[in-house]
């Protein structure tokens, strides 16, 4: 196995690879074009649950010729649809559309005692202690089967299959979502949801189970394996995976005693080929990939204060942290565009010259 790795240093060779605009593809503008959101509730009458999505796509993408690849987007612990914000806009902006589900079970709602997502008010007693205990096999399963069902629905949606209610919203979506390139991503334990979808392998009794439709991911501040042997656990994962941490990044409840370095183990442990690739943000925490944008729901209120750093390590400044989040729009966008568009041109960015452009931020690593 061939391993490369770049520490904001490349190679004189990788940048005369890199064509002439390039790299002001993502540099340009990482946020990229105009970008409509809808909110849809969608229920799975099969298992007799409620999906809530976010959906975001590009303005204007009825009067596109080709379809527009999609993008799930899986949030962590705590979470809903309504957040990482940025991330949504930024990959609908540059061309793809974008599902956020809400796992019910491990959402906002655990926090806010039931509470609808977003709403007013505090957060419920032992929040804490039931985030925790929502961090289970059940939840685990229940989100992987939530992926799916979103899949099935967005073929439903390009085929203009769901009802009127179901689509209020999305009716220009009908015949130009490109369902045959589908990308999975999540942070934390959406990012487990993220590799579980991708073929991770889980106990034996877990009844967890990937989806092919999958045919790349990203997974920010993924953790080991914490059932049987690394190698095993990732060996089944099979498409493009483009991992995202920070050398901050403890698991901020202690879930799993995970620390900042266990996360490249997913990373070491993935086989290829295809191609695998590892960001390390320097000072980035947990939630540094979960920025928030228009005010913070309960469960990031609660998480961001147990966003501790490792010991000896120097706090970002809110200007590190912009930059973190515009390098994260800029390579994942760039992922996304070579694994999902088949576009070699943002490969030969993504593999040389992004290197350039993460400098002293972070390192990247390739095999």
């Amino acid at each position: 196995m061939r391993r490369v790795i770049w520490n904001g240093v490349v190679l004189v060779a990788c940048v005369l690879l890199a064509r002439k605009g390039i790299a002001a593809d993502y540099r340009a503008d990482a946020k990229g074009g105009e970008v409509v959101a809808v909110a849809v509730e969608w229920k799975d009458a099969a298992r007799g649950v409620e999906v809530p999505v976010k959906v975001y796509f590009p303005k204007g993408i009825s009067e596109r010729k080709e379809g527009v690849p999609v993008v799930i987007f899986s949030h962590g612990l705590g979470g809903s649809r309504e957040g990482y914000v940025p991330w949504g806009e930024a990959w609908a902006g540059h061309g793809y559309v974008v599902v956020m589900p809400t796992h019910v079970g491990s959402d906002t709602s655990v926090l806010t005692g039931g509470a609808e997502v977003g709403a007013r008010g505090g957060m419920g007693a032992g929040a804490m202690e039931k985030l925790r205990e929502a961090a289970n096999l059940k939840n685990a399963q229940r989100r992987v089967q939530d992926v799916s069902f979103v899949i099935d629905e967005m073929e439903k949606v390009n085929a203009g299959k769901l009802t009127v209610a179901e689509m209020k919203g999305l009716e220009a979506l009908k015949g130009k979502v490109d369902v045959k390139h589908i990308g999975m991503a999540g942070h934390s334990f959406g990012a487990q949801t993220t590799l579980a979808v991708a073929g991770q392998a889980f106990a034996p009794l877990a009844n967890i189970h990937g989806d092919p439709r999958v045919a790349a991911a990203v997974a920010m501040s993924p953790s080991p394996a914490f059932w049987g042997d690394q190698q095993k656990a990732f060996g089944n994962v099979k498409i493009p995976v483009f991992n995202v941490t920070g050398t901050a990044d403890d698991n901020p409840m202690g879930l799993g005693n995970v620390k900042a370095a266990d996360r490249r183990k997913v990373f070491d442990n993935l086989p290829v080929p295809p191609e695998k690739y590892l960001v390390i943000f320097r000072g980035a925490t947990h939630m540094t990939f979960a920025p928030m944008k228009g005010g913070a729901t309960p469960g990031q209120r609660l998480r961001g204060l147990m966003s501790g750093r490792n010991a000896g390590e120097v706090p970002n400044t809110p200007e590190q942290e912009e930059r973190i989040h515009t390098l994260v729009m800029e390579s994942t966008t760039a992922f996304w565009d070579a694994y999902l568009k088949d576009d070699a041109t943002a490969k030969t960015w993504l593999r040389g010259e992004f290197a350039k452009e993460l400098g002293t931020a972070g390192t990247l690593e390739m095999k």
